[in-house]
This record gives C-alpha cells, structure tokens and sequence, in this order.
C-alpha cells in the first residue's frame, strides 16, 4: 500500500498525460494532464477506478488492452497509436508503457505516459511525400534533357509554328508514356492557359483549348516559382493540390506539368502531360 500511495503521488506530479493501472485494467492514478487530453478525444472525463479498455470505442478496446496486458507481464515498450472518437479527435500517441512493482520485485500493477505526436506525424509524412515528387522529378528531368536534346535536331529544317509545337508534343508525349500532351501558353493574367495544338494517342481526350490553372488545382503558385508538378496518380495526392474531377474530366490520371519560365516569370507549360492508367 505504501508503493502504491508513492507511485499515485509520482503520477500526479508528471505534467505530461500518465496514468496507472492494477492488474484489471482499472485506473489506480492519473493526473490532471491525462483527465485533460481524455475529454478532448473522446468528450468525457475518467475516474479512478474504471477498467480503462471499456471506455474505448470495440476495436480501439482490443488494441489498448493488449498493450496494458503486455506492460502488467513485466515488459517496458513504447508504441505509437490513433486513439480517440473520430468524431471529435483521433490523434497519433506515442506512449511509454512500464510495469510498476513494490519492494520485493512483485508486479503490482504498470502505467503509462502518452504524447500526441500527430502534427510530427504529418510532417514526417509530408516530408516524405516531399521527397517522392523530387525523385519523382529529378526522372522527368533526365527524360526531358535528352527528349529536348533530340528535338532541337529535329526542329532545325522546321521553320512552321504549328509543326515545330506539334512535333515537341508528340516527342514529349511519347518520352513520357502519356495519353495526351501539349504545349500552353500563360496569358498576362497568370492563370488562363492557351494550348493551340497537342498530341493523343487513338481515343484520348484532347486537352486543346483554354483552360483556367486554378480549376485544376492550387498547384499554380508551385509553377510560377519554376518548379515541376509531378504526380503519378491525382486521386492519390497527399497535399491535396488537385481537382481530382477536373483532371478526370481531360482524361488524366497521372500528370506532369514543367513550367516554362522567362525572366523569372512563368509564361507557359512545356510539355503539359496528362497520362491515363
């Protein structure tokens, strides 16, 4: 009884969210930052007591029983898991479990300590997205390099427009595994594109025409800055940055958008791209 009163005044002095659990699951401590963090997930306070798995929704039960049983065998481990109601707020938890025992070594129960680390979560998610779309890109690159290094051979008896914008569509279409592709211009107001002419494959929605950039997305400011936009498939787009429909609706599943830059300012798309799986 002593090494519980001790272990209950230790819980109650930690500011992150702790609390300790006997051998039934029930809640023996907690502090005021576990009580806390409890209502805003899940809309309700606990009390000591409560057989802590049976407040969770049937699936979240199973998990959290399962890591407090693992700890009251004697094992110190640390997991990440969502806990919570979805209606209110699941967040990511990293949570240290450890078992508590009295002075002859005898498990007398285990607590554990938990942080919300869901915006590093996210961070780390979006880093690695990141990192995809740069690889991603640096592919596209090489492709195009020796894709425009062929064309300026090919181009030099062309001396007509339409042809010269034709001939680098298809080239580029077909460098690409594209479905269709064209060359646009970006009128003064940075935001309307003109593509005059492009390049399908037998049964593939032309993209000629005019179309408004922030139809299609919030990825405009990405290309004004000289960057490529790379995505293999838009209905997958972790930054949300696509208008799935509006990509749906040119027939594009995957697209490559490489921005043609002139005087630091965006002037145009080279090789707008859009490929159907």
């Amino acid at each position: 009884m002593v090494e519980l009163q001790t272990w209950q005044q230790i819980v109650l002095a930690v500011e992150t969210p702790i609390c300790a659990f006997d051998h039934e699951c029930r809640l023996i401590a907690f502090n005021q930052a576990h009580n806390d963090e409890f209502f805003r997930v899940w809309g309700f306070y606990t009390k000591i007591g409560d057989v802590f798995p049976d407040l969770f929704t049937p699936d979240q039960q199973r998990v959290m029983r399962g890591l407090m049983q693992r700890a009251l065998t004697g094992e110190a481990f640390e997991v990440v898991e969502e806990f919570g109601n979805p209606d209110l707020s699941k967040p990511a938890w990293e949570i240290r479990y450890a078992p508590l025992r009295d002075s002859s070594g005898a498990i007398v129960g285990a607590f554990h300590l938990a942080q919300d680390v869901s915006a590093r979560m996210r961070s780390a998610a979006e880093q690695e997205s990141a990192q995809r779309a740069l690889l991603e890109s640096k592919v596209v690159d090489l492709t195009l390099r020796r894709v425009l290094n062929h064309l300026d051979e090919e181009m030099r008896d062309l001396d007509n427009p339409v042809a010269i914008a034709v001939l680098a569509a298809k080239t580029l279409g077909r460098a690409l595994n594209a479905s269709a592709a064209g060359l646009g211009t970006l009128r003064p107001d940075g935001v309307t594109l003109d593509i005059d002419r492009d390049w399908t494959v037998p049964g593939a929605v032309s993209v000629v025409g005019t179309h408004k950039m922030t139809d299609f997305g919030t990825y405009l400011d990405i290309l004004k800055r000289g960057e490529d936009v790379i995505l293999n498939d838009v209905e997958k787009d972790e930054r949300g940055l696509f208008n799935v429909q509006a990509f749906i609706g040119v027939g594009a599943r995957a697209v490559v958008n490489i921005p043609v830059m002139e005087d630091g300012r965006c002037v145009g798309v080279r090789g707008q791209v859009a490929a159907e799986d």
